[in-house]
C-alpha cells in the first residue's frame, strides 16, 4: 500500500479500501464461525486445548488490531490536525460508498466525527452531508431502538444537505445519497410499531418525508444509467419506499388514519401488489408483503373480510424456504420484513378472533427459527434486531409454556454471540452456586422471596427459587440484542459512543421482559443489574433498584456478573483476567456501596462456597465452554 507521509493513513480511495479488507479480513478470523465443532468428535480435552490456543491467538490479533488502528486512524482522529485533503477526502469518499457494508460501522463514526469540524472550517456541505450520512448509519447500527433521535437528527441533516447540493454531485453521490431517506423512513416506520406515531405526526412527519424521498429517487433515476451496477437497485429502492408506506396498514391501528390517508395507503399497496403481478415476482418474500399488505389495507376499507386475509397468509407462509443450515446462512432482509408483516397482521386478525391465536403462534415459531440462523454481522443486526424487538418479543406471549418462551428469547438474543453466550451461562452457574448454598446455610437471606414466609419455606421451595435464580442470570443481559458486534465480541478497544451503548442494554432488557407477561418478574434483574447496591451509582439511572422487592436477586446477579466478567481468561480480549481471590478482595473492598454487603460477608464466610466458586472460575471454565458451545449446536439444529 502507498502511505502517507510518515506512515499514516492513505492517499486514494482504493488504498483505504485495501486497508478496510485487511482490518476486516483480521475481524472475520477471529469471529465465532471459526470456533471448532464440538460435532466433530474431539475429545472434550482437545476442544477446550483448542479452545485456549484461539483464545490467545484472539489476545494477539487484539494487539494487532489496535495497533493497526493507531496507525492508520487514530493518529487523524486523537489530533484532527493531521487531516490534509487528499487523505481527508479518499477516506470520507471510501466511507460513504461503503459505511453500510463495514461490519465496524462505530470505527467509521470515529472517523467522520475528527472531519466534521475539518470540513465546517472549510465550508464544504458535500463533504459534511457525507459525513453526516455516515453518522447516520453507525447510530442505526449501534443501537436502532435507542438512538433514534440521533438517527432521525443526522438523516435530516444530510438529506437538507443533499437536496440543497443536489446539481452539484456526481452520479455515485446522487445514488448513494437515497439511502439517507431509506434510513429516516425507516426509523419513522419503527416508531410506528412503537406506536410513538399519532395522527398529527403521520401528516407533518412521515408523509413528507415519504413524499420528498420519491421525489428525489425520481431525480436520481432520471439523472444515472440503470445499468450500471452501482444504480440498478434504484427502481427495488423507490419500491421499498413504497412498499414501506403501505405498510403502515399492517403497523398502525384504523383509528390514526383520516379516511383520506387510509385511502390512499390502499391504492400504494394496491399499485405495488398490481405491479407485483405485473412483473410476475416469484421472490416469496416480496410477494408475501406487497400481497399481505394490500389485503390489511382492503381489510381496513371493508373490501377484504379477516377470513380471507388469514387463508391467504397462511398460504403464503407455507412457500417460505425452511432456514438455513450452517455454512448456508445468510441474512434475506426481506423475508424478515416478511415476517414482520406475516406476524403483526395475524396479531390484528387473532385480536379480533381468538381462534386465530393458533396460526399466530405457527408463524411465530417460523419467525423464531429464522432469526436464530441469521449471522451475527452488522446489517444483519440491524435488519434483526427491529424484527425482533418490534414484531416477534411482543407476542412471545402467544407461546405455549415459559420454557419454549426462553428458550426462543435466549436464542435471538443472547445465543446468537457466543461470548455473551459464554458469559450468560457462567454467571447462571455462579447464581446456582451461590443461592444452593443459601438456602442450605443461611435460608433466613431469602425468606419473603417467591412467597416464602420463613427460613423453613426457603428450604422447602429450594428448587423453584434456584431455579429463578439461574432464568434470572439467563435473561439478563437480553438487551445486548441490539449492541453490535464490534461491542459483544470486544475485538477493539470500545469507543466513548459504544459505552453509551452499552448502558442501553439494561433498561432494553427490562423493555423486552416487560412485554411478556410469563417473564415480566425478571424485569427488574435486568434493568438493575448495573446499578449499586446502594442505588448511588450505575445504570441506567431512571430506574430504582433499591425499591425492588427482589432486590436480593439484582444483587446476587451483579455480583455473578462482575466475578464472571473479571476472571475470563478466554473471551475477554480487552483486560487481564483476575483470579478469585482478587476479585472476592474487590467484592469486599466495595461492600455496602456498589455490592451488596450481606451477600458478600456470606460468600467470604462460606469456605465451601468459596472453593466451588474458584473452581468453577479458574479451572471448570473451558469445560463450561464446551458444554454450552455443544448445547448451542444442538439447539440450532432443533430450532
Amino acid at each position: 500500500m502507498m502511505k502517507c507521509q510518515g506512515g499514516h493513513g492513505f492517499r486514494t480511495r482504493q488504498e483505504w479500501e485495501e486497508f478496510f479488507n485487511e482490518y476486516m479480513s483480521l475481524i472475520s478470523g477471529i469471529s465465532q464461525d471459526h470456533i471448532l465443532s464440538p460435532q466433530l468428535d474431539i475429545p472434550k480435552e482437545q476442544w477446550v486445548k483448542e479452545y485456549r490456543k484461539r483464545s490467545q491467538y484472539i489476545r494477539k490479533v487484539y494487539g494487532q488490531i489496535e495497533a493497526l488502528l493507531d496507525q492508520h486512524m487514530r493518529y487523524f482522529t486523537r489530533s484532527p490536525e493531521h487531516w490534509d485533503k487528499v487523505t481527508a477526502g479518499s477516506l470520507l469518499s471510501y466511507l460513504f460508498r461503503n459505511c453500510i457494508q463495514i461490519d465496524d460501522s462505530e470505527m467509521c463514526m470515529g472517523a467522520v466525527d475528527s472531519l466534521i469540524p475539518y470540513y465546517e472550517e472549510k465550508q464544504d456541505e458535500v463533504a459534511l452531508m457525507k459525513c453526516y450520512m455516515v453518522k447516520m448509519v453507525g447510530y442505526a447500527t449501534l443501537d436502532t431502538v435507542n438512538w433514534t433521535k440521533e438517527i432521525l437528527a443526522y438523516s435530516r441533516k444530510a438529506a437538507a444537505l443533499y437536496e440543497k447540493k443536489f446539481d452539484l454531485l456526481n452520479e455515485e453521490e446522487r445514488s448513494m445519497g437515497i439511502s439517507i431517506y431509506d434510513f429516516e423512513a425507516d426509523q419513522l416506520t419503527e416508531m410506528a410499531n412503537k406506536g410513538d406515531i399519532t395522527k398529527n405526526a403521520l401528516v407533518s412527519e412521515y408523509l413528507p418525508t415519504y413524499h420528498k424521498s420519491m421525489e428525489m429517487i425520481d431525480r436520481v433515476i432520471d439523472s444515472v444509467d440503470l445499468t450500471e451496477k452501482l444504480h440498478s437497485s434504484l427502481p427495488d429502492i423507490r419500491m421499498l419506499f413504497q412498499s414501506r408506506l403501505a405498510s403502515l396498514a399492517v403497523r398502525l391501528p384504523a383509528d390514526v388514519f383520516t379516511d383520506e390517508l387510509l385511502h390512499f395507503l390502499y391504492e400504494t399497496a394496491k399499485t405495488m401488489y398490481e405491479k407485483m403481478l405485473e412483473e410476475q415476482t416469484d421472490e416469496i418474500g416480496s410477494v408475501a408483503v406487497n400481497e399481505i399488505t394490500y389485503l390489511m389495507a382492503g381489510r381496513m376499507i371493508g373490501s377484504a373480510d379477516d377470513e380471507t386475509v388469514r387463508n391467504r397468509i397462511m398460504e403464503l407462509e407455507q412457500l417460505f424456504p425452511e432456514p438455513k443450515s450452517e455454512g448456508e446462512r445468510q441474512c434475506d432482509s426481506i423475508l424478515l420484513e416478511a415476517d414482520q408483516v406475516i406476524i403483526l397482521s395475524m396479531r390484528h386478525l387473532a385480536e379480533r378472533n381468538p381462534f386465530m391465536i393458533t396460526d399466530l403462534k405457527k408463524v411465530l415459531k417460523s419467525a423464531i427459527r429464522r432469526v436464530v440462523t441469521v449471522p451475527h454481522r452488522t446489517f444483519s443486526e440491524y435488519v434483526l434486531c427491529n424484527d425482533v424487538y418490534h414484531s416477534i418479543c411482543p407476542n412471545l406471549k402467544y407461546l405455549d409454556d415459559r420454557a419454549e418462551i426462553v428458550q426462543s428469547l435466549l436464542g435471538m438474543t443472547v445465543f446468537r454471540q457466543m461470548q455473551t453466550a459464554f458469559h450468560t451461562l457462567m454467571v447462571g452457574k455462579c447464581a446456582v452456586l451461590i443461592t444452593t448454598h443459601l438456602i442450605d446455610e443461611q435460608p433466613e437471606l431469602l425468606a419473603g422471596q417467591l412467597g416464602t414466609k420463613n427460613r423453613d419455606e426457603v428450604r422447602n421451595q429450594k428448587e423453584t427459587i434456584i431455579h429463578f435464580s439461574y432464568l434470572a442470570a439467563l435473561l439478563h443481559d437480553i438487551g445486548k440484542l441490539f449492541c453490535s458486534a464490534v461491542i459483544n465480541m470486544q475485538y477493539r478497544k470500545i469507543t466513548d459512543i459504544e459505552f453509551q451503548t452499552i448502558k442501553f442494554h439494561p433498561g432494553t432488557g427490562g423493555a423486552l421482559l416487560s412485554m411478556i407477561p410469563q417473564l415480566k418478574e425478571f424485569h427488574d434483574i435486568a434493568a438493575g443489574h448495573h446499578r449499586s447496591f446502594d442505588g448511588k451509582t450505575g445504570y441506567p439511572m431512571d430506574f430504582d433498584n433499591t425499591k425492588s422487592p427482589i432486590k436480593i436477586f439484582i444483587d446476587l446477579i451483579t455480583i455473578c456478573d462482575s466475578l464472571d466478567a473479571a476472571t475470563d481468561t478466554l473471551g475477554r480480549n480487552y483486560t487481564t483476567a483476575k483470579s478469585f481471590e482478587q476479585v472476592l478482595a474487590e467484592l469486599q473492598a466495595n461492600a455496602g456501596s456498589y455490592y451488596s454487603d450481606v451477600l458478600v460477608d456470606f460468600i467470604s464466610n462460606s469456605r465451601n462456597l468459596k472453593k466451588e466458586l474458584a473452581a468453577l472460575i479458574e479451572e471448570e471454565r473451558g469445560q463450561v465452554y464446551y458444554d454450552v458451545y455443544s448445547m448451542l449446536e444442538s439447539m440450532s439444529a432443533e430450532m
